[in-house]
């Protein structure tokens, strides 16, 4: 049987989706944290800390997340908390300072 429909005259879908709330943001870690096996994990500074940062953006918040845990095993912390997250995301110094490279036109 012939394909009725050609290549060119495919149709495509694209899912459009709005920020999440804060609260779903903030549940979704909660539950993530939960499955986990260990609910206590992040503090509830660092979990408004990230969920602010995130944009609204469900895959934002669990890189961050990621991040956050990576470096909390390096430091073998107990508990993740805002000031791992400020030393992790926050440049330093000297990149803050950095002039920006002229344009060649």
């Amino acid at each position: 049987m012939p394909n009725c429909i050609s290549r060119a005259s495919r149709i495509r879908v694209k899912l459009l989706l709005d920020a999440a709330s804060r609260e779903d943001l903030a549940q979704c870690l909660r539950h993530a944290l939960d499955k986990a096996g260990n609910p206590r994990l992040v503090t509830p500074g660092l979990l408004d800390t990230l969920v602010d940062h995130a944009g609204g953006n469900h895959r934002t918040l669990m890189a961050h997340a990621h991040e956050l845990l990576l470096a909390g095993a390096e430091r073998e912390a107990k508990q993740l908390d805002e000031q791992l997250f400020f030393d992790l995301f926050t440049p330093a110094p000297a990149e803050r300072a950095r002039p920006k490279p002229a344009r060649v036109r």
